[in-house]
């Protein structure tokens, strides 16, 4: 290489506590050379096929370069301080660094790590970066295997041409790290913050940090993304793949506009705050477009709370846009889920619903504040409860005989607590407390564009509104104590508002 001295390492050779400036060792092809002691290199570069070995504690200032097909290994301790690290200067080049299982790689000052060909950086060591300040920035084949990248100020590997792996190993520190087409097995992620796109994970990963934000991830079959810091700010965003899953762990600000297509699983436990972005300005989207034959699987774990904030939420399966034909997302509430979106939150993908889903649960704070509710477009099955508070819940599919609709008591002048049942012939569920807390302003709203109502039968502990076609009847199960008189019927359009007054 130009403006450098040549010297040829032809055997094994063992250079103790030197000073080298602009130089170029030639490691032939079988030969090695080992620095031991205190050594400092000062850009220079090594070439040809042979190793060079650290031993010592070895200094790299204002550079060092390898070309063709050398190995520089360090056994002991390496500091780059401050100049760029190149493996690798042409496509044909094919060198490696390795950092060895107990040896130290340090990262001093804005530092790069780049390259060429098939070069590459192998980390079973550690890795460290000690600055808050300092800044690295990796563009060459990136290979973690069972080592430690610790990393206090920026990690950026922020590049498309070239491979980042990380298995069996572990990123940590209070610094930041942006990966992008990434690869993780079994790593333990805990660095304060992380920036994932494009990436695959296979097997079981951990991340702990307090900022994650990922999309386009790629979590194949048996993958386990663990997202297991107690109070983090997630986001997910962009077109997802797989069959593998997310878990939600903490009581967690989770920005969520997402599209999941295979058959993923996406599982919150703690009590977990939903918008788009984080803030609360506009609430979580989420499109389910589960390949033919497959599930996209959404779920709130018993005991974990699901709150949507912002403007709306929408909960969608369109299997219309799935890349192998047409199969269904289905959210599965265990827990508690609560809408707090000042608009509704819509649900265009099956519901299990096991526990309780509510509707209009904050504080009430006049009648000038908007409040949302749930629209049903798909079906409702499963043994839970849906209250019908403050907000209004509208269900435009079948609703299931293990649901109860729970009208819950509002304060005086809040907006009337109705429900809207558009498909009256696939409601099987039970209406409960339907003006039964003293107020009088409940509402039930039914689409009779042909089913008319007929009248209220009683029964024990409740009794039935009864609709007809002209050729069948339709029942809806109201549980409570009513006068068959009390009920009300007002007919506007194609619609039928059922109130009681007692």
């Amino acid at each position: 290489m130009p403006g450098r001295t040549a010297i040829n390492i032809t055997a094994f050779t063992v250079y103790d506590d030197v000073d080298q400036s602009d130089d170029q060792f030639d490691v032939y092809a079988n030969a090695s050379l080992i620095f031991r002691g205190l050594d400092s290199l000062y850009d220079d570069a090594i070439t040809m096929d042979g190793l060079v070995r650290v031993s010592g504690q070895t200094t790299i200032d204002d550079g060092l370069t390898l070309a063709d097909a050398a190995t520089f290994a360090n056994a002991d301790m390496v500091t780059q301080n401050g100049g760029d690290l190149t493996i690798g200067e042409t496509y044909s080049d094919a060198a490696t660094v390795r950092n060895i299982a107990g040896a130290i790689w340090n990262l001093v000052g804005n530092t790069q790590i780049t390259g060429a060909g098939s070069s590459q950086f192998v980390n079973l060591g550690l890795l460290e970066q000690t600055s808050v300040s300092d800044t690295t920035v990796v563009d060459v084949d990136f290979y973690d295997r069972g080592g430690t990248v610790a990393i206090q100020g920026s990690f950026d590997c922020d590049d498309f041409d070239h491979v980042e792996r990380f298995i069996s190993g572990a990123l940590t520190g209070s610094g930041s790290a942006i990966l992008t087409y990434a690869f993780f097995d079994g790593t333990n992620i805990s660095i304060a913050s992380i920036n994932v796109d494009g990436t695959t994970f296979v097997g079981d990963v951990t991340d702990s940090s307090s900022t994650f934000k990922g999309g386009y991830l790629d979590l194949r079959a048996g993958a386990v993304l663990d997202l297991s810091n107690p109070a983090a700010n997630v986001s997910l965003g962009g077109y997802n793949n797989g069959s593998g899953e997310i878990d939600i762990r903490g009581n967690d600000q989770v920005g969520l506009t997402a599209t999941f297509n295979g058959a993923e699983t996406i599982v919150n436990f703690g009590d977990s705050t939903f918008t788009a972005d984080g803030s609360a300005d506009a609430g979580p989207s989420v499109t389910a477009t589960a390949d033919a034959g497959s599930q996209v699987t959404i779920e709130n774990y018993a005991g974990a709370t699901w709150v949507d904030q912002g403007e709306s939420a929408l909960f969608a399966s369109d299997g219309e846009y799935a890349m192998n034909g047409t199969g269904i997302g289905v959210f599965y509430n265990n827990g508690t889920f609560e809408d707090l979106t000042t608009n509704q939150t819509s649900f265009s993908m099956n519901v299990v619903n096991n526990d309780v889903m509510e509707a209009g649960s904050r504080t009430y704070e006049g009648p000038s504040e908007l409040y949302g509710g749930f629209t049903f477009d798909d079906q409702v099955t499963g043994a839970g409860t849906i209250e019908i508070g403050l907000d209004q819940v509208t269900a435009n599919a079948l609703i299931g005989s293990g649901q109860t609709l729970e009208f819950t008591s509002v304060p005086s002048g809040a907006t009337d607590p109705t429900l809207t049942l558009n498909d009256v012939q696939q409601f099987s569920g039970l209406i409960a407390g339907f003006d039964q807390n003293g107020a009088t302003d409940d509402k039930i709203v039914v689409n009779t564009a042909t089913w008319a109502y007929q009248d209220f039968v009683a029964s024990s502990g409740g009794g039935s509104l009864v609709f007809s076609n002209g050729s069948a009847d339709a029942y809806v199960d109201l549980s409570g104590s009513y006068q068959p008189n009390g009920f009300v019927p007002t007919v506007s359009g194609n619609q039928t508002t059922i109130t009681y007054t007692g």
